[in-house]
């Protein structure tokens, strides 16, 4: 039996609640609610929360080699477009000052072309305005404008030719005859226009007694192509062409003879019926009508 007042096996505790001595049974001791067992020196988790991120076999909080050649890279990256754009932009303003701002390409010069009446120094004049001006701020138009007001000039294109030259091609207004004009002839174009007031008919041209004001130009170009027209063994022997309409062409040949041309549409038809018939009244003042070339008349003057 146990000797009385000593459990058996177990630990006796003094006075004061201090055990009286070790147990004959070792007991360890450990913290509270921490399970027995060999301690790993790591912590541990807390069950349900998620794992940190990061690569497999990197420690949390470090960066890997990869990573940091990554980001390197990146940063060089948006350094080169950093540097594309800042260079994009130079250029850029750089080009514009050259070609908005800058002499290098102001306008220095004129040149004229398609000149036979006009003076070149005329129309140079008329674009004198432009001179200094940047190039691409020129205004072509502007110049057309003025040139296309001078009465010889039929058409006038303006041209921009780099670095500095301003382009001015005319066209000038070409007389197809001669009109009289208070005891002078005034050459005119097609549009009736007046070219050049001269005393003597340049060969080549005929005399057409057209009043361009009243009758129009349509009537002074109806004309001119009777005139062609006119067979050419009768051509020299023509002394006046008048019109007074587009369907109202006559002319007078130096045997006193009146052909009515009508209009200038079937003109081969009416020379052919012209050179038939004007033999047969020659000598004496006729008038032929070949207006209708299938039946020409011959009447008395």
């Amino acid at each position: 039996m146990s000797a009385p007042g000593r459990p058996d096996g177990r630990s006796q505790q003094r006075a004061g609640g201090k055990p009286a001595g070790p147990s004959l049974g070792r007991v360890s001791a450990k913290p509270a609610g921490k399970p027995a067992g060999k301690s790993t020196g790591k912590a541990s988790r807390t069950p349900g929360k998620p794992k940190a991120p990061g690569r497999p076999g990197t420690r949390p909080g470090t960066v890997s080699k990869v990573q940091a050649r990554f980001a390197a890279g990146v940063r060089r990256r948006r350094r080169r477009r950093a540097g594309f754009v800042v260079v994009v932009v130079a250029s850029g303003l750089g080009a514009g000052w050259v070609v908005f701002a800058s002499p290098v390409l102001a306008v220095r010069a004129v040149e004229v072309r398609g000149l036979h009446r006009l003076r070149a120094a005329d129309v140079e004049a008329l674009a004198a305005t432009e001179r200094g001006r940047a190039l691409a701020l020129a205004s072509p138009s502007a110049v057309a404008t003025k040139v296309a007001a001078l009465p010889l000039v039929r058409s006038v294109t303006v041209e921009r030719s780099w670095p500095s030259t301003l382009v001015v091609t005319v066209t000038e207004r070409e007389p197809i005859a001669g009109v009289p004009r208070g005891g002078r002839i005034a050459l005119v174009d097609a549009d009736g226009v007046e070219v050049q007031l001269v005393a003597a008919l340049p060969a080549g041209l005929p005399l057409l007694e057209v009043d361009v004001a009243r009758s129009g130009p349509a009537t002074l170009r109806a004309a001119r192509e009777v005139a062609d027209a006119i067979p050419a063994t009768l051509r020299r022997g023509v002394r006046s062409v008048r019109a007074t309409s587009p369907d109202g062409v006559t002319f007078r040949l130096a045997d006193g003879t009146t052909v009515v041309w009508g209009s200038s549409q079937d003109g081969p038809q009416k020379a052919a019926a012209l050179v038939a018939v004007h033999p047969r009244s020659h000598g004496r003042r006729v008038v032929i009508d070949v207006s209708a070339p299938d039946a020409p008349a011959v009447t008395g003057d």
